[in-house]
């Protein structure tokens, strides 16, 4: 039986009551219409975490007229919408404005840049004078969509103010009663490596990053930290997969891999390399692995060829029992493995 309210699955987002930033999912019913605007979910659900379900009674829920509905609700557990692969090809230039490939080159060989953006179908759109296409391609060569998002070209941050600077491109291209059905970022290269481990990061800038200073491995992207979902990873089943979680959702991370690991028959070991590295910082700031460039930490034994049995070992308790990791660190227990 469905729940009669969910979770708007469109792109749109509102301000939230709590912390006033717009990343705010609202709730809709069973007809695609809006309802109170207290009822959703805040996106920054570690440093804000609201979130508000309507519980025992209708009464104070109401339909907020002031808001189209979502089109043809339905219709989404049908067959996943896709667009033509064109727009990819299409998108594959105009490097010049693309902020995100003009920060890379201040890092990189405009080879090494050339190939990850082939490789990944990393595309550039005019929006905001030179955005990035992160293109969602299944591991059936299906284009999903692509993430469009505006990147500062010196430091490499999203263009978050005065508003974030992302949207998708079905919602650029108006393709109408679209179902959008998500899958990595990268998804599309698990037949081309079969034999590559599968590292799992949050952001598509991040693999793209990794995919050129770690080629040995083959990087995916959840795309977002409430990504990191069952559905997302069942194009995983049969493969060796580590996941590198942002140091703000490591043990969020490391809880949801127990489940899926069990739904979805996957041997999934979340890495506890990133928070390691960043003990001495403020880790509620969320690092990933592209900002250990900017703190100089040494990466070269990142995914060792061969890890200890007792180190996988250690994983799966870790995943089983997330309060050990911290028990680890506060002891420096790890030292005495060493």
């Amino acid at each position: 039986m469905k729940n009669k309210y969910q979770l708007d699955p469109s792109s749109k987002k509102f301000v939230c009551p709590e912390c006033e930033k717009r990343r705010f999912v609202r709730m809709i019913d069973e007809l695609g219409n809006y309802i109170s605007d207290e009822f959703g979910r805040c996106d920054r659900s570690n440093s804000c975490g609201y979130y508000k379900y309507p519980e025992k009674s209708d009464s104070d829920v109401k339909i907020d007229l002031t808001q189209k509905k979502v089109a043809k609700l339905a219709d989404k557990d049908g067959p996943p919408s896709s667009i033509p692969q064109c727009y990819v090809q299409q998108s594959l230039k105009g490097y010049s404005i693309n902020s995100f490939y003009q920060f890379l080159s201040n890092m990189f060989t405009k080879q090494q840049i050339d190939n990850v953006f082939d490789t990944y179908k990393v595309g550039t759109s005019k929006l905001w004078g030179g955005a990035t296409v992160f293109w969602q391609i299944s591991i059936d060569f299906e284009v999903r969509t692509g993430k469009v998002i505006k990147f500062d070209n010196l430091t490499g941050k999203r263009i978050k103010e005065p508003r974030p600077l992302m949207t998708w491109a079905h919602t650029i291209l108006k393709l109408e009663e679209f179902n959008l059905k998500q899958v990595l970022f990268g998804e599309h290269l698990l037949t081309k490596f079969p034999q590559k481990t599968v590292c799992i990061v949050e952001s598509e800038k991040t693999a793209v990053i990794m995919a050129i200073k770690h080629p040995n491995q083959l990087w995916l992207a959840t795309g977002g930290e409430a990504e990191f979902k069952a559905e997302k990873l069942k194009a995983l089943t049969g493969r060796k997969v580590v996941i590198f979680p942002d140091t703000d959702f490591h043990k969020n991370w490391a809880e949801r891999s127990v489940s899926i690991s069990k739904q979805l028959n996957l041997n999934l070991v979340v890495s506890p390399y990133l928070v390691n590295c960043t003990i001495a910082l403020d880790q509620k700031k969320g690092y990933d692995l592209a900002d250990l460039n900017q703190i100089n930490m040494d990466l070269s034994m990142l995914i060792p060829e061969k890890q200890p049995s007792t180190n996988l070992n250690l994983e799966r308790l870790m995943q089983r029992n997330p309060n050990l990791f911290e028990l680890i660190r506060v002891f420096d227990l790890d030292a005495i493995e060493k």
